[in-house]
């Protein structure tokens, strides 16, 4: 049966696959489309070491000293969640 195999399928299965066969396949994209969405990914500035620390471990510089927002930057280039950031003082 059909929904036996959606219901089985995994959340990286349809990322990797995209899979849009059925309208159940197509509801489940969209929730997880909206789940990633919703998910943010910090972005914390380093005064010292002059770069932004990610939430999905990885590092960042702006050579011109801006801020991820003030570079347009809305989305993380490494996890592709949406960048919230968090300016040290």
């Amino acid at each position: 049966m059909m929904t036996n195999k959606i219901e089985t399928l995994t959340r990286e299965q349809i990322k990797s696959k995209m899979l849009f066969d059925t309208k159940e396949n197509i509801k489940m994209f969209e929730s997880i489309c909206k789940e990633i969405l919703n998910e943010m990914c910090k972005w914390e500035y380093d005064n010292q070491e002059e770069y932004w620390h990610t939430d999905c471990g990885n590092a960042y510089v702006f050579l011109n000293g801006y801020s991820p927002l003030e570079e347009d930057y809305v989305f993380c280039l490494y996890c592709g969640k949406q960048i919230e950031e968090i300016k040290s003082e």
